[in-house]
């Protein structure tokens, strides 16, 4: 610039040194994530291979995008705005976009005799990611990080041999290890006769079984006189809620989710109390007729404030409540939590879902209570050792260990399973609910796809819901320790389900209940759903980070 002073010309050059190093410089005051100004109004109704949620710009590859001849993929921006949500929204719009593609069967077989389906993505033999991708035509996607590509590899392998699975009446899909030894559980189609697989399909990797029914049922605490769960015999949840286990807590002796929580804060593990009970002293001196759980706290940043939420069940608030409270453990004082008009209930279903029309899924089961500013400091909101990225062998920069969706992580906890397997161990995974307080058990299973009649989902609609389905929504099975020592109980429904390694805590869930036909197992949904979740209200969900504390 002719007329640029020398102060501008140095901080042009600081600014093409940033953006050559993929970062991007914020003005001061400037928040860390980018949204609309809209109210969090969002649609999903979108074509397949768009990106769905509040986050799309002219910046992020589309259906409408340009398309390069040689690769079929849209050319990937240079400047991230910010970084984090540009990475998200690139890998979004790449899975989609293969999503939408078909890809022949004989092609899925060249792949699956390349790719070593028992064993994790840590494991593949040299060159078989390049291969792979050649087959799957996604070789020209670039990538900020060489895992993300690998990642991305790994799940349109399992996605497009389930498609083909599918065309022959197999359903219900669910990832376990044996041994330390990768398997796919998958179920015939209800009411359709599952057709006989071809010899290339009748690999040990894959195990055909029974029809199963896997109805979750919520391990809720009080029943309100609006609880009501959509799609489940009433009976079924009464059962269930009203005559609750009381089993003695596991003495856990660990750096835990509380080892760093002072005992005057509100935190992971307490009670949520809907609103109806909140009659003065009565709710003191009854407070065992509590809802649920506070799972964790979470920063939820939008292009006008930022704010923390609470996540928890979503079947923890009641149908025609905005409000849930929890007691300070410091005074005794009862604080309110707002629930987001879009994320108040109807017939057990989020206000946001039901008017979009959208499909009955697990993602109803996303639970957000916001915290006034003003009482933030009387939670735990800041907790110094997380670490959402743990198990992925490449180190990234400090602030990447607390969005959970900045890198693909669940191929990188299968991969933990497999390797923990292999020696004869298992990925033991922890919570603190409000009723069996600190509890382990062990992650054996999951799916990344709801069971098939959940919440009525059949499966039309269920493969229709799996072309705009984001790659980290999943939900995760616990095994008990044994009978004896349940891993959940009635009132421990939206603890936080985390693993811990090295004083490092790594969040993987909210538990939602129990399948009833798996007796000794409980299920919770991945962090990364309600991450994805939140973006459609105009969030960016990320872990704080703890305040500086001058010594």
């Amino acid at each position: 610039m002719v007329n640029a002073t020398k102060q501008q010309q140095e901080e042009m050059a600081l600014r093409d040194r940033e953006q050559a190093n993929g970062l991007e410089r914020r003005q001061p005051g400037q928040h860390d994530t980018t949204g609309p100004d809209n109210g969090g109004s969002a649609e999903h109704s979108v074509p397949a291979i768009a990106i769905s949620g509040p986050f799309l710009t002219d910046k992020t590859p589309s259906a409408t995008a340009p398309i390069d001849a040689a690769s079929g993929i849209p050319p990937k921006p240079q400047i991230a705005s910010p970084v984090n949500q540009n990475e998200r929204q690139w890998r979004r719009a790449i899975m989609r976009q293969q999503r939408a593609r078909i890809v022949k069967e004989e092609v899925v077989r060249e792949v699956i005799t390349i790719w070593d389906l028992e064993s994790g993505i840590t494991a593949q033999r040299p060159g078989t990611f390049e291969k792979v991708a050649r087959l799957l035509e996604i070789d020209g996607i670039s990538s900020r990080e060489d895992c993300d590509k690998e990642a991305i590899t790994a799940y349109m392998v399992e996605y497009t041999l389930e498609q083909v699975l599918r065309s022959y009446n197999y359903c219900d899909f669910t990832w376990t290890s044996i041994n330390g030894k990768g398997r796919l559980e998958m179920r015939p189609i209800p009411e359709q006769n599952s057709c006989e697989l071809p010899k290339w399909l009748q690999i040990p990797f894959l195990v055909p079984l029974d029809v199963q029914q896997l109805e979750i049922i919520p391990e809720k605490g009080y029943v309100g006189p609006y609880a009501r769960r959509s799609g489940s015999p009433t009976y079924l949840i009464l059962r269930r809620i009203l005559m609750p286990r009381d089993p003695a807590p596991i003495p856990v002796s660990r750096f835990d989710l509380n080892s760093t929580r002072s005992k005057v804060l509100i935190g992971s593990g307490d009670k949520l109390f809907l609103p109806y009970l909140l009659d003065g002293s009565i709710l003191i001196q009854d407070a065992e007729k509590y809802a649920g759980t506070l799972g964790v706290v979470m920063k939820a940043s939008s292009t006008t404030k930022t704010h923390h939420v609470v996540l928890t069940a979503g079947h923890v608030i009641d149908d025609m409540n905005d409000r849930m409270f929890i007691i300070s453990p410091c005074n005794g004082a009862i604080l309110k939590l707002e629930v987001p008009k879009s994320y108040q209930r109807c017939n057990g279903r989020p206000a946001r879902r039901t008017k979009a029309g959208e499909p009955c899924t697990y993602e109803d089961e996303c639970g957000f209570l916001k915290i006034d500013d003003k009482e933030l400091e009387q939670f735990h909101y800041a907790i110094p050792n997380w670490s959402c990225h743990y198990f992925n062998p490449t180190r990234f920069r400090a602030d990447h260990a607390l969005d959970p969706l900045i890198h693909p992580r669940w191929v990188y906890i299968r991969a933990k399973i497999l390797e923990k397997g292999q020696r004869g161990e298992k990925l033991v995974v922890y919570k603190h609910g409000a009723a069996t307080g600190d509890t382990q058990g062990y992650l054996v299973k999951i799916r990344s796809c709801p069971p098939t009649g959940w919440f009525g989902l059949d499966n039309e609609k269920q493969q229709e819901w799996l072309k705009y389905k984001d790659d980290e929504v999943c939900l995760g099975i616990v095994q008990w320790m044994d009978a004896d020592t349940p891993f959940t109980g009635a009132g421990d429904s939206g603890s936080l389900v985390y693993a811990q390694e090295d004083k490092k805590l790594i969040p993987l869930g909210i538990h939602l209940g129990a399948p009833e036909s798996m007796q000794g197992h409980s299920v919770f949904l991945s962090i990364d759903t309600f991450c994805y979740e939140a973006e459609r209200e105009g969030w960016e969900l990320t872990f704080a980070l703890p305040l500086r504390v001058a010594v």
